[in-house]
């Protein structure tokens, strides 16, 4: 028997409550569309840690965790009098995330300041078992660090190793003498006296049932066993954006895609990865026309390029095999099949999470980005220089080259301007003059992607859209080459 049922989720258009019978047992909270956690998720995370506490031996807690978990699943430590203020808690996780933190180091500090996440809300359960059901926004799916692990209980990082950890963090990013001074006190407090380490023999089962390795290989499933008129991106909707026509022209008369997908691992500085990324896709153009000419020297030269692109973009392997095969794939199927004016495709995926680092400076304004778009228009400036080279435009002119950044939650970064954005090299290339190299230039300097995309490229937009998912980023690249 249901005894109850608390769902803890992002504001949407519409209302839950519409969908549920009178009386029910299951109750709807509503945190910030912004991805921040509210008093309305605090009054739902007392709730449900109520509901936790109150389970015996012959019960079962179901939690249904994704990404954003953090923070929909928000309780501040009991510190004095009362709580931490919530206030002075999401001021301490933007110090960590402005200074350029990754998801763990975040996740780091948020867990010391929170009853919930390291565990807590398994350890309130017990000695009930817990089933956890996760759908992973996490690099590597490390259960500790999806949604701050709120039933991940690892007795190897008992509370004053936990602490140190985050004072570790804060240290590094030296924040320390910056942070709230209720929060300065706390962690002293804490360091002084940690929690108590919890040894109770507990029953947790954690479940990955999704993250982006899925998202991918569908995503490559798709490219490769579709015609490019019948690819449908969901993301991609033409009432909402002719970000869908830009691809759409980029994909007509293409007779085949060739997908590889290079990594899903992505991390690392957005505008290096987007510098490299794009430079890979102009290289493997070349290395696709070039088998396609055979030659020789050509392929030996763009081989080298790649190898070493590839290496530093997934900081894993130089391995460029994959790509090649696509190569030959392509040339192989354009001899046996392509008829006159039609073209032939490689279609290289990212998935992963990179990071942009916040100026320190006050700017006069509250700069517009996110991720993705970051990722974009860096690989837009990069497209530019490439395009200097009369040689190397001379080559790739009558190519299309393209990509589309994408936050598989459909909101990028904590201004919600867009889901992604589209960009292209050739032939219509998002920055085609001086003046709007240097004015990319400097919105990127000021992380205001999107306004600058807003101001001269608007139609590059994906709109905001919550696709009640949250796989981390997805970067489809293109390149289109002649017969």
């Amino acid at each position: 028997m249901l005894s109850s049922c608390f769902c803890s989720s992002h504001a949407l258009l519409g209302t839950g409550e519409d969908l549920l019978r009178h009386n029910s047992r299951i109750r709807i909270f509503y945190g910030s569309r912004a991805n921040l956690p509210n008093e309305e998720v605090v009054q739902a995370s007392v709730l449900m840690s109520q509901t936790a506490a109150s389970l015996g031996v012959n019960d079962l807690l179901l939690v249904c965790l994704t990404g954003g978990g953090s923070a929909l699943l928000t309780l501040p430590k009991r510190f004095q009098e009362g709580r931490l203020p919530l206030s002075d808690v999401l001021t301490t996780i933007k110090l960590v995330s402005s200074a350029g933190a990754d998801i763990s180091e975040l996740n780091a500090v948020r867990s010391c300041l929170d009853e919930l996440k390291a565990g807590g809300l398994a350890s309130l359960a017990y000695p009930a078992q817990v089933v956890c059901l996760i759908i992973s926004d996490v690099i590597g799916d490390p259960i500790q660090y999806i949604a701050s692990g709120p039933t991940h209980i690892d007795p190897r990082f008992p509370a004053s190793v936990r602490i140190n950890r985050c004072l570790e963090v804060l240290q590094q990013y030296d924040l320390l003498n910056e942070l709230p001074e209720i929060i300065q006190a706390f962690l002293t407090a804490e360091q002084s006296t940690p929690s108590a380490d919890d040894t109770r023999k507990h029953r947790v089962h954690n479940w990955i049932i999704g993250n982006n390795i899925v998202a991918l290989d569908t995503a490559s499933f798709i490219f490769g066993n579709s015609k490019p008129q019948d690819v449908n991106l969901s993301v991609m909707n033409a009432d909402a954006t002719n970000a869908y026509y830009s691809v759409d022209r980029t994909f007509r008369y293409t007779r085949s895609i060739f997908p590889v997908v290079l990594t899903h691992t992505l991390h690392g500085d957005a505008s290096e990865k987007g510098r490299m990324f794009a430079e890979l896709l102009w290289c493997t153009a070349s290395y696709l026309a070039s088998r396609h000419t055979k030659d020789c020297k050509e392929i030996t030269l763009m081989e080298q390029k790649m190898a070493d692109l590839v290496a530093r973009l997934t900081d894993d392997t130089s391995d460029i095999e994959p790509i090649r095969e696509a190569c030959l794939k392509a040339v192989s199927n354009d001899k046996n099949e392509c008829g006159s004016g039609e073209k032939i495709g490689i279609c290289l995926l990212l998935g992963g999470e990179a990071t942009v680092t916040v100026p320190s400076v006050r700017l006069d304004t509250t700069p517009l980005g996110g991720r993705c778009s970051h990722f974009a228009l860096t690989a837009a400036v990069r497209w530019y220089e490439l395009k200097q080279d009369e040689h190397e435009y001379e080559i790739q002119k009558f190519h299309k080259i393209g990509l589309l950044a994408g936050a598989s939650d459909g909101l990028d970064g904590p201004t919600a301007c867009g889901g992604g954005v589209w960009v292209s090299a050739l032939p219509r290339p998002t920055i085609n003059s001086p003046d709007l190299y240097s004015s990319a230039l400097q919105n990127l300097e000021h992380c205001n992607s999107y306004g600058f995309f807003k101001q001269y490229d608007a139609d590059a937009i994906l709109p905001a859209k919550l696709t009640n998912t949250n796989v981390m980023d997805l970067i489809i690249g293109i390149a289109v080459v002649n017969q």
